[in-house]
């Protein structure tokens, strides 16, 4: 049984995964202790099983606030934005260079819709 607190030969005592009520299917889950490291969970407990996650794969759910900031910052101040998703994309975060390009898109839309006012004929 998952979190009873026996230690299994080849198993771990760690809680489950936190996916379903119900208990996590068996697949690969980010290990409760030691991030990014992957550990198998059989479906019943964690096996001694792991992989390394390579750098960027996964989302860092410590960054979902910064990435939330930059996505509405990259709208009314793209310059900032750009500095956000800079810092996202040097943390391995694939998501900052979703922020600088929406940054960049920002900026783009302004720079058309300035170019068209000052081309209007005065008056």
């Amino acid at each position: 049984m998952p979190g009873d607190g026996r230690k299994q030969a080849g198993r771990d005592h760690r809680a489950p995964p936190p996916e379903w009520e119900g208990g996590a299917p068996a697949g690969w889950y980010l290990d409760p202790d030691e991030a990014p490291l992957r550990r198998y969970w059989d479906g019943s407990a964690w096996t001694d099983d792991t992989y390394d996650e390579p750098r960027g794969q996964d989302e860092d759910p410590r960054n979902d606030t910064l990435v939330a900031i930059g996505s509405i910052t990259a709208i009314f101040f793209p310059v900032i934005g750009l500095i956000i998703g800079s810092i996202l994309s040097l943390r391995g975060d694939r998501r900052g260079s979703q922020v600088v390009m929406v940054s960049i898109v920002v900026v783009l839309i302004v720079g058309v819709f300035a170019a068209i006012a000052l081309s209007l004929p005065k008056g």
